[in-house]
């Protein structure tokens, strides 16, 4: 029901949790129901913390289980746990559960339960009446000045005091459209008025509006000062009718429904008695608005005016197919339904909503449209967050889009995917879509049934899904960057393997599953025999109040993977997304440095990560604050351990991601404040060892600077004071941050030789290629090599032919006619083309390496001539492979060698000859690895990698050392020539 949300009417403290309200749950989480409340809450109430964290929490995770609330109730807790405070009237609002479960559903009440309703009763004997009271103060203020007032002559009514006389509101705005000031209604009458409205009964001396507008839409009609109007009666009530016989009647009420809302009393803001309402009206039909002061009684004198204003909610450019908004892979969009017609519906029972979970719609609500059209073909997902509860959010894709007129929406029978698990929810998923490469498609955002809209945000990505059987560690799927899931049938339990760690190392991890029909994941990190760490519903709301996150485990020197799986193993769930990252062992962080409390303060580091601590006394009043840069399209995937030393030392802390100008974007702050560190040893389904942490995940959408702040969580005497780790990763990856950090990070590359096309993407990780081109003869025997030839920044392709000698350098990621091209070296003489910047100076020139003589002869300039350094570097004819990059980050790229049969890397520092400076071993020798080096993360410094042609996955570490890959993700099909480079200049 769309009532103004600035304030609760007078009686919703016991109406609210009655009968008759709009309810909603959320499906699929009843069996949690019972556990969560017999069990004790994570939220302890014994430790001095916030008093109303331990009743605030239980109440979110009834809604969250799929408990009946009022609607409003449900945003409450929603905004809650979201991070925000509720003032003592919302408060209140909550604490009448307590009173529900009491008195109405008369279940006996727990210890503490009991103290909350004595409390409650003492605090509220006064408050719960404070409105009535105020009421009728200025009622008895009223009847005192109308008794001591000297007789007067009536004066005339003002002009429309009827229906004849009604102040017109123009239909078509603009808006907010705002009547002329009616001065005095002293004199006003009842004559003629229609039947008192439902929701007060007791009113006089009304005055007369009608509104005809020329669009259906939602309009807010109000009198509250607060708003702008001139309104000065304290005490004003709204009636909104609809008559078949203009002013001579009858008059019917619009209804109270979902969407329209046809009666108000008290609902402003700072003239808390002042009336609006919020309701969709129809276009072409004349509203007669009906404005009453409360009670008989005249006004005093001051308090005589009323003003009208009608604001009508845009109505979306994306209404229909026509002005169908395009959407940018990876690139969040703000979009809305509000004031959006029905324009569009599903063909009954239609056969798009497959998977787990899914509940079919016709979809009949408001909808807007969005439109995509892939690059290349693969799997997309198309997701929607930020939804309000009211609206049951429906997502469907469609290659058509029917024609459709006001009244007579179209039907889309060729539906593609469709989403619809989250009744009640904030989320919905097209999962993993099918989509040709070139083929539009239009994305439709809808509603179940027709309700107020909802404003959310829409964003499409491309979708690496896990690969079954993944069931054991056995049959790991490799892990990426917000890899999608799910787990069926029944009892399934998806591996992610973490590759190939080192002892020491921590892993942070975090499930997403705020768009499943159920968000209650559990995630395990484990090796191939033992649990090193288990954790369940220590996420909030942005990803989905029941889903786990690990943060800071620390690993073995075994194989080590991540296990998803459902508290319930009975319950099918899906789609989740996986988000981890491997982080060098606590004593590689980052110490913080004080002060860093705020902004300006800001501790950063090319790591991305920090220790630090929150002082004691607990409860800690230190805040430390960290940064770093982001561009447009990054997604930041931000964890924090709450126990890094795991002594069960946990301290509770908030977690909060701020913008450029300190504004808060995500706040993290669950109710878990304990650790356990029982043994998971020798099992792969242990609830133990677990401790406390915090996750956020968010998408970048405007380049700049970005805040991590770290406080206090609550208000405990123990556990909110003490140490902790905080990793901030880009894209999944390691580093990236501090100022002047260096140039952009390197991204993957593809090239065909079949074709000879070039396959670009700009960040270190799963999906589609970001610069597609082709470049050069297909299958002509040429060798691809990349390189900043004019010193732009940019990274572009080249090619080499082995047969003559000669380059062909082009200064464009596009196709077209080489910009550059000589002769080096003789033709077929088995050479072996590199690129770098050998002295320095900021642009890329080329090199061979003679394999049979480990000989290298590197130019300094793109041009024919004799090699301006020549050396050898290593026996020859052993099959080694050149490398080249900066690896010590002084601005001058080197040389290098990797061995493919035993995995071993030899690195030199200086472009001549001499022994190894770094020597040591990467991935498994003997397995057709293809070495690739590159600024990964950038920091300034080249690190090396290595690409899997038989699967297209890549390998890649951030420092030059033995180790586990800091990144690993899969790019096209396999089979293909890796690249490497700083595409976008960025």
């Amino acid at each position: 029901m769309p009532f103004s949300n600035r304030s609760v009417a007078l009686g919703a403290l016991f109406l609210v949790v009655s009968y008759g309200l709009p309810v909603v749950a959320l499906a699929g989480q009843g069996p949690r129901l019972s556990k969560r409340i017999v069990e004790p809450s994570p939220v302890s109430g014994q430790d001095g913390e916030d008093p109303d964290s331990r009743w605030l929490t239980a109440l979110y995770l009834e809604l969250s289980a799929g408990g009946a609330f009022a609607l409003e109730e449900s945003e409450l807790l929603r905004r809650w746990a979201s991070g925000a405070e509720l003032d003592r009237l919302e408060l209140a609002v909550l604490r009448s559960r307590v009173l529900l479960r009491a008195f109405v559903q008369h279940v006996d009440l727990t210890e503490d339960d009991s103290k909350l309703l004595e409390a409650y009763q003492l605090a509220t004997a006064r408050r719960s009446t404070a409105i009535l009271d105020q009421k009728m103060r200025l009622l008895a203020e009223r009847e005192h000045a109308a008794k001591a007032a000297a007789p007067r002559e009536p004066a005339a009514p003002p002009p429309n005091d009827t229906c004849a006389g009604a102040v017109v509101i123009p239909g078509s705005g603009p808006f907010p459209a705002i009547s002329a000031v009616t001065a005095d209604i002293t004199d006003a009458t009842s004559a003629g008025d229609p039947a008192a409205p439902a929701c007060q009964t007791s009113v006089s001396r009304s005055t007369w509006y009608s509104f005809t507008p020329t669009t259906t839409a939602v309009y807010t009609i109000s009198t509250c000062a607060d708003a702008g109007t001139a309104t000065t009666v304290d005490d004003t009530v709204i009636g909104v009718y609809t008559s078949t016989g203009g002013c001579s009647g009858p008059f019917t009420a619009v209804p109270t429904t979902a969407n329209t809302n046809g009666c108000d009393d008290d609902s402003c803001a700072s003239e808390e008695n002042q009336a609006e309402l919020i309701t969709e009206l129809a276009g072409g039909t004349t509203y007669y608005v009906v404005v009453w002061l409360f009670g008989s009684p005249a006004p005093t004198a001051g308090n005589t005016a009323v003003q009208l204003e009608v604001s009508q909610a845009p109505i979306p450019s994306s209404d229909v197919c026509s002005g169908a908004a395009p959407l940018t892979l990876s690139q969040p969009v703000a979009g809305s339904t509000l004031s959006a017609a029905n324009d569009y519906v599903l063909a009954p029972a239609a056969a798009c909503f497959t998977g787990v979970g899914q509940t079919v719609s016709s979809s009949v609500g408001r909808d807007v449209v969005y439109s995509f059209t892939p690059a290349v073909s693969g799997a997309y997902s198309f997701r929607i967050t930020n939804v309000s509860t009211a609206a049951n959010a429906v997502l469907y894709l469609s290659t058509v889009c029917p024609a459709s007129s006001p009244g007579s929406p179209g039907t889309v029978t060729s539906c593609a995917n469709a989403a619809n698990r989250t009744p009640g929810g904030t989320s919905e998923e097209s999962m993993c879509a099918s989509l040709a490469a070139g083929v539009p498609v239009f994305v439709f955002v809808d509603e179940a049934t027709m309700t107020v809209g909802t404003t959310f945000t829409i964003e499409v990505t491309a979708c690496t899904l896990e690969a079954e059987p993944n069931g054991t560690s056995g049959t790991a799927s490799t892990r990426s960057c917000g890899i999608e899931g799910a787990l069926s049938p029944s009892a399934d339990a998806d591996f992610y393997s973490l590759g190939a760690t080192s002892a020491g190392q921590r892993v942070f991890a975090t499930v997403d599953g705020v768009a499943g029909n159920s968000s209650d994941f559990d995630l395990r990190v484990t090796t191939s025999t033992d649990t090193l760490e288990y954790d369940d519903a220590d996420n909030d709301a942005p990803l989905g109040p029941f889903a786990p996150n690990v943060s800071g485990t620390t690993l073995t020197a075994a194989s080590a993977f991540l296990r998803v799986s459902h508290v319930n193993p009975g319950t099918q769930a899906e789609p989740y997304r996986v988000y981890s990252v491997i982080q060098p062992p606590s004593a590689l962080a980052s110490a913080e440095s004080e002060p860093n409390g705020s902004t300006a303060q800001a501790n950063s580091a090319g790591s991305n990560y920090f220790s630090g601590a929150l002082s004691g006394p607990s409860p800690s009043t230190d805040v430390d604050v960290f940064q770093t840069p982001a561009a447009a399209g990054d997604l930041l995937f931000i964890g924090l351990d709450g126990d890094p030393t795991r002594a069960n030392t946990p301290l509770n802390a908030r977690l909060e991601l701020l913008d450029s100008t300190g504004a808060v974007l995500v706040s993290a702050n669950d109710g878990n404040s304990s650790s356990n560190t029982t043994s998971g040893a020798a099992s792969l389904t242990a609830t133990a060892p677990r401790s406390p942490g915090e996750s956020i995940v968010l998408r970048v959408t405007v380049s700049g600077t970005y805040f991590v702040r770290v406080s206090a969580g609550s208000a405990s005497a123990t556990t909110a004071a003490g140490d902790y780790l905080v990793s901030i990763a880009k894209n999944c990856q390691t580093g990236g941050g501090g100022a002047g950090s260096g140039p952009g990070a390197d991204g993957p590359g593809l090239y065909a030789p079949s074709t000879g096309a070039f396959f670009l993407r700009n960040s270190s990780s799963n999906g589609p290629a970001d610069i597609v081109f082709t470049y050069g003869a297909a299958g002509s025997g040429l060798v691809p090599l990349t390189g900043d030839w004019n010193g732009d920044g940019v990274d572009t392709p080249g090619l080499y032919s082995p047969a003559t000698g000669a380059f062909f350098l082009r200064n464009a990621n596009s196709g077209g006619a080489a910009d550059l091209v000589f002769t080096f070296g003789a033709g077929g003489a088995g050479f072996v083309a590199i690129t770098g910047d050998w002295d320095g100076n900021g642009t890329d020139t080329i090199g061979l390496y003679q394999p049979a003589t480990g000989a290298f002869f590197l130019k300094d300039t793109n041009a024919s001539g004799n090699a301006d350094i020549v050396f050898t570097f290593g026996a020859g004819g052993q099959g080694f492979v050149p490398v080249d990059g900066d690896w010590d980050g002084n601005g001058t790229d080197t040389i290098g060698l990797y061995v493919p049969s035993s995995g071993v890397f030899f690195l030199r520092n200086a472009n001549a000859g001499g022994p190894a400076d770094l020597a040591f071993t990467f991935g498994a020798g003997g397995q057709g690895f293809v070495p690739v080096a590159g600024d990964w993360d950038g920091n300034g410094a080249d690190a090396i990698g290595i690409y899997a042609p038989s699967t297209g996955a890549f390998f890649l570490r951030n420092t030059n050392t033995n180790g586990a890959a800091d990144i690993v993700f899969t790019f096209g099909a396999g089979n293909a020539t890796p690249l490497a480079g700083d595409w976008d200049g960025l």
